[in-house]
This record gives C-alpha cells, structure tokens and sequence, in this order.
C-alpha cells in the first residue's frame, strides 16, 4: 500500500477525531504524528496509522483508560486477542448488569401500579399474582408487634453482596387462624422480593431462595394505624371461613409505602393476602 499522508485537520474530518483532542494524544505518546514539519510544525499522519486510532477509539468507548491503552498498542497479536477477549467478558458482564438494572425498574414501576387504592383500603378484595422469587429468612422473631429490623438487615446483605437490591418492601408469614389479641401473632418467616434472575448463594442457614406462588389470593390492605391491623385481620379471616373459600394456611404480610409522591416516610399501608387453593 502506497503510503498517503494527512494534516491533522484532514485526519480529525476522515476520523471523526477532534484536533484537540489529536494534539491531546501527540502530547502523551499515545498516537503521534508519523512526521512533524520542523519548519511550520504541521503535523502529518500516514494512512496506516489511522488503522491505530481505531482501535484507540474503541478502547475508550468501552472504558479503557487512556494510560492502559498506551501499552496496548504494544501488544503483540496474540496478547492483543487475549486482552480484547478480556474486555469482551467485562462488556458481557456489564450488559447482565443493566439487564438487572432493567429488570428492578420494571418491578418498582409494576409494584407501583399495582398498589391498593385509597378506595381499596380495609375493603377485601381477591387479586391474581405472577409468581415472585423471594429470599427468606426463617428464623423470625416471636412477636410479630415489630419490624424485625436486623433480620432484614441479613437479608439487605446477601441481596448487595450479589450486586442487587433490597426492595422497599417488609415482608413476613404467619399462620392463617383466629387469634385472640395481637400478642399471638408470631411470624414463620420473614423475606423479601429478589428482583432479577441473579443466582443468589446463602450459606447462611436459616436463608433460602424461594418463591411467592402464583394464583389469586384474598388481599385486604390498611394504613399502618394502631388498632387498624386487628380489625383488617378479622375481616379478612371472617371473610375467608364465612364464604367457605378454599385457601392456605399461610398469610403474607406485606408492610410497604404507599404515598401519592415518591418521598413520604410517614405514609405506610400493610397488605395481607392469602392464596387461594388451585382448583
């Protein structure tokens, strides 16, 4: 190939590279001038040096730091294939990643949607769920009167150190029964929402990975009030024995915000529902 060259000017329009930024990289050694003209100090670059600032281009576009890809550009063919194999991996694994990130987003907006309505509250009402992956925690405290703070903060970790989230959401189960007063309620477990298809290992022993079955549960939901939850609880008892509905043991709690903004750190309703038995 007949050699050609370019003044910087022509080579910022070929490359779509601006002349700052082709004096920036002639000042650090990264991409120089094949000539520079001691007279006017015009600086002049070959045709096959442009292969060079392709590359140079799309190693920074995918995050190489431009002092790493000085020493690239020394690689030989082999070890340049190794590193591009390695960055190859760091992109697959930054993609995963805002498939998450994706993955949450369209949780948090559903979770939004789907909130009981003003209209709803203290009212029962039957809703049909997905199925929901959740991690639990089944050493729960013997009172469920309280949030069980450092429980969730177990379950907080193991969600983060997997590079996910922790939903907003307090969740518990306890067994479907008449109680006589709220100091019987005692919770099975707690757990809490996983909100994208990361595997999650626990080595903790009371920790499982589990899921929220689908299908229709009888839900009633109220604010957080004293007084409220005893009452909610038995109208949604009474209405499952009185209408005979076939249903599990279980009830989930789920204690969660519920604001018409986004910030309201006064502003909680608990939802309780129960799934019905499939038929």
């Amino acid at each position: 190939m007949e050699k050609q060259y370019f003044l910087i000017g022509e080579v910022s329009k070929l490359t779509n590279t601006s002349v700052q930024t082709l004096r920036f990289y002639d000042k650090i050694g990264l991409f120089k001038p094949s000539y520079t003209d001691p007279d006017n100090q015009y600086r002049y670059y070959s045709n096959t040096q442009l292969f060079y600032l392709d590359i140079i281009k799309s190693l920074k576009h995918v995050g190489v730091p431009l002092s790493e890809i000085k020493s690239v550009l020394q690689l030989s063919a082999g070890e340049m294939a190794e590193f591009l194999d390695a960055q190859e991996s760091k992109i697959e694994q930054q993609l995963r990643r805002l498939e998450d990130v994706k993955a949450i987003l369209r949780y948090k907006k559903k979770q939004i949607l789907n909130q009981p309505s003003p209209e709803q509250l203290e009212k029962v009402y039957i809703k049909k769920y997905d199925k929901q992956r959740i991690l639990t925690y089944n050493q729960a405290p013997s009172s469920a009167t309280i949030i069980p703070v450092k429980e969730y903060g177990h379950l907080m970790k193991v969600l983060e150190d997997h590079g996910t989230v922790f939903d907003s959401v307090y969740c518990a189960t306890y067994p479907l029964k008449k109680y006589d007063s709220m100091l019987d309620w005692q919770y099975t477990s707690i757990f809490t929402p996983v909100l994208t298809d990361e595997e999650i290992t626990v080595s903790n022993k009371y920790m499982e990975i589990g899921e929220l079955p689908a299908g229709e549960y009888v839900c009633i939901a109220f604010h957080s009030a004293e007084g409220v939850y005893e009452s909610s609880y038995e109208t949604l008892y009474s209405y499952i024995i009185n209408r005979k509905i076939p249903t599990e043991k279980i009830v989930y709690e789920l204690y969660m915000p519920f604001t018409d903004t986004a910030v309201n750190e006064d502003d909680f309703i608990v939802e309780l529902k129960v799934r019905i038995k499939s038929t």
